[in-house]
């Protein structure tokens, strides 16, 4: 999972969870990301959190270009933490759909 703090200059895109393509050393992954602040878990921070499909491998601290493709869904708050990974798990599912669409699968 990739985490940024973004100054709120910076970022242009509506709050939700987006499909989402990163690129790390000349290989792709697709995921889904959030943009945000988290209304489950507050936080005053705005936040860009993506989930990547497959295996990395150990990218701390190295540079990731992260291209929004679609929007699946926008931001929410959930119940619960619970009520959330159910959501999550729904929105990957949602992503790996529209990738399917993308690819012409």
């Amino acid at each position: 999972t990739l985490n940024i703090k973004y100054p709120s200059e910076k970022i242009s895109l509506c709050s939700g969870v987006y499909l989402t393509l990163s690129v790390y050393d000349q290989k792709e992954y697709f995921g889904i990301t959030n943009v945000g602040r988290n209304p489950t878990l507050p936080k005053d921070e705005l936040m860009s959190e993506t989930h990547i499909f497959g295996d990395i491998g150990d990218i701390y601290e190295e540079t990731v270009k992260v291209s929004f493709l679609r929007r699946i869904r926008s931001e929410r708050k959930f119940a619960d933490l619970s009520e959330l990974s159910l959501q999550i798990e729904r929105d990957k599912i949602s992503a790996l759909e529209m990738i399917k669409e993308l690819k012409g699968i």
